[in-house]
């Protein structure tokens, strides 16, 4: 007989409906719970990690832990000049790269570090391990410079097909283009710290894979590439991570195949393009939809084209300063350049009215604003006129919604522009500075080009 077992007000274990329980883990009568009567292959996982059981999906968190802890096993030497039994120690190196990684694998390890003297070049074309682990090639003594630092000569190709791979150059000079994919299921991370490179960077994914790329210098950007630049185009299917770093060639950031939980690219104190100022490429393609340049140089005309909607560009006063010297030009569905020394911007091709639409992403501070916009009608409407409001709470707690400007006439001919300003006092509650497009009674085919900024004064 099948037993409904339920709590008594006692706190202890009885039979629903009188009946007796035979034995339950072994133990017989008033049956109590212990410690030990699940463990964790019995429970369901139910969490967002992956595994069937509890067991399963504390083992993936485990090895994923572990995959971004993976220590340096051993350290290889390499020289191509030398001449003698190759052990891979400091006096006896190997000549190759190649039989480092070879060296490593037979001792079934998942990371060393290869070390490179300075002014010495090792052309070779070099593949890390493709099963993942921590690795890493960089000179025997840091940064020396452009003239007697360690080289590399050839191609380097970071494919992972398994886990997670960690491949790291250091202080070194690079001579030829770097590659790789993530595979399905894996992840791959790139660093580059104060690495000349003469070459392109192309990163892919095949299936579901993803890739964080730091790229790290040392000095001034100004100071002639000082520790850190790549002469070709930098393309990542994921996110990067930049500072001190030159990119003469431009990026492409984000892949929308790529899976990544990091938010967006960063770049800080980094330069784009080059002193002849060709013109510069910068792709967005990132999930997070946002990338951020702060004390970053643009020199030539800079073109942002985001493959996916919306994406928000953040750049402080001085990098939008020189961008605006150089040339801007933005290409893509709803993407938006917003400074970060002004609280919020927003441009958009309207084709009606629009509710409130928050534009700061929070509270903003009690402060003096001003707003400005432009509205440019591109093709006629039926019947209404367009107005601007601005919604914030004012010096009472009130919360007002204020006109700015005047009003575009939707059946003006193709072309009319309204423009208008406001400064308000904003009293720094809870509920975002917001703005809103009202006036359309009909607006047919109407289609306007408008933007509105918004500025802290105080």
């Amino acid at each position: 007989m099948t037993t409904d077992i339920r709590n008594s007000p006692s706190g202890k274990l009885k039979p629903a409906g009188g009946g007796g329980v035979t034995s339950v883990f072994g133990r017989i009568g008033a049956v109590l719970p212990v410690t030990g009567d699940y463990d964790s292959d019995q429970v369901d996982n139910l969490s967002g990690v992956s595994g069937s059981s509890v067991s399963d999906a504390l083992d993936t968190l485990a090895s994923d832990i572990s995959a971004f802890n993976i220590p340096f096993k051993a350290t290889y030497y390499v020289n191509p000049a030398f001449v003698g039994t190759q052990t891979g120690s400091q006096s006896n190196p190997f000549t190759t790269i190649a039989a480092a990684f070879a060296a490593a694998a037979a001792l079934g390890l998942a990371g060393a570090i290869i070390r490179i003297p300075p002014s010495v070049t090792v052309t070779e074309n070099v593949v890390f391990p493709a099963t993942g682990g921590n690795w890493e090639i960089a000179s025997d003594v840091g940064y020396l410079g452009s003239s007697t630092g360690a080289r590399i000569t050839g191609t380097v190709t970071c494919t992972v097909t398994s886990g997670l791979l960690i491949a790291r150059l250091t202080s070194i000079i690079l001579t030829g283009n770097l590659s790789g994919d993530s595979g399905a299921g894996t992840f791959g991370v790139l660093f580059m710290e104060e690495v000349r490179h003469n070459g392109s960077v192309t990163l892919t994914v095949s299936g579901i894979g993803a890739w964080l790329s730091a790229f790290r210098g040392v000095g001034s950007v100004a100071g002639h590439k000082m520790g850190g630049s790549n002469t070709l185009l930098v393309s990542v299917a994921g996110v990067i991570l930049a500072s001190n770093w030159v990119f003469e060639g431009g990026i492409t950031e984000g892949d929308p195949t790529a899976v990544s939980a990091i938010n967006g690219s960063q770049f800080r104190d980094c330069q784009f393009g080059t002193l002849a100022r060709p013109p510069v490429p910068i792709g967005l393609n990132g999930l997070s939809l946002d990338v951020l340049f702060y004390d970053c140089l643009f020199y030539g005309v800079t073109t942002f084209t985001a493959g996916v909607s919306n994406y928000n560009i953040y750049v402080d006063g001085a990098s939008l300063a020189l961008l605006i010297y150089e040339g801007i030009i933005l290409s893509g569905t709803g993407i938006q350049l917003k400074t970060l020394n002004a609280n919020a911007s927003d441009r958009r091709t309207l084709a009606n009215n629009l509710g409130s639409t928050a534009l700061t992403s929070g509270r903003a501070v009690d402060g003096l604003y001003e707003v400005v916009f432009d509205a440019t009608l591109l093709v006629q409407g039926t019947t209404g006129l367009l107005q601007l409001n601005v919604i914030y709470t004012d010096m009472t707690g009130t919360l007002v919604t204020v006109p700015v400007g005047g009003t575009l006439d939707i059946t003006a001919a193709v072309g009319t522009k309204q423009q208008g300003s406001l400064s308000f006092r904003h009293n720094g509650a809870a509920v975002p500075i917001a703005f809103s497009y009202t006036g359309i009674v009909t607006p047919g085919t109407m289609s306007v080009a408008a933007s509105v900024a918004l500025m802290c004064r105080t």
